[in-house]
């Protein structure tokens, strides 16, 4: 997680959970879970597979609800799924779903369309500075090309917030230290 003070704002909390809870059968994903992210920090999860921590973050943007709890983005209390609260966080999932008939190019543009402060010049740059090619379908695509991919379309809006879920599995050694 990580939150940007380049907004100038004053300083407020970018993401809050309170007693976030989500249980799956008789299994406790999360038990009443408080974290709070300021701008300019990053803050990482850690712990064991299984231990909540994706699920945390799709809690976060809506993909799942919690049993329990409540969610603030930017001193604002989430209220379900907000699309436009959400318009200024950036989230790299942990398994990435592409329409692979795509290309790179083509699912920028598409996904440009969610987002008023998409910028098409950064997209492009962020695509060749992680050496990621425009005019290919996803379909040809390595695991770790799709992650640059997936980095690439959540940094070309200029999030003020940025949710990363093992944002470098799939990608070698050398891609991962870039």
């Amino acid at each position: 997680l990580v939150s940007s003070s380049i907004w100038g704002l004053l300083d407020v909390t970018a993401l809050s959970l309170r007693q976030v809870s989500k249980t799956f059968g008789d299994i406790d994903a999360l038990r009443e879970l408080d974290l709070s992210v300021h701008d300019g920090e990053v803050y990482g999860f850690l712990g064991r597979n299984g231990a909540g921590k994706s699920t945390a973050l799709q809690i976060i943007m809506g993909i799942t609800l919690p049993d329990a709890g409540e969610i603030s983005l930017f001193d604002v209390t989430v209220r379900g799924d907000d699309p436009l609260q959400r318009q200024h966080v950036g989230y790299v999932a942990q398994e990435q779903h592409f329409y692979e008939w795509m290309t790179a190019e083509r699912i920028g543009r598409f996904v440009s369309g969610f987002y008023r402060s998409w910028d098409g010049v950064e997209y492009a740059r962020m695509l060749k500075l992680l050496e990621v090619p425009s005019d290919r379908k996803i379909l040809g695509f390595s695991g770790g090309m799709r992650a640059k991919l997936a980095l690439a379309l959540a940094l070309a809006h200029r999030p003020r917030l940025l949710l990363l879920d093992e944002p470098t599995a799939g990608m070698d050694a050398v891609a991962r230290r870039e």
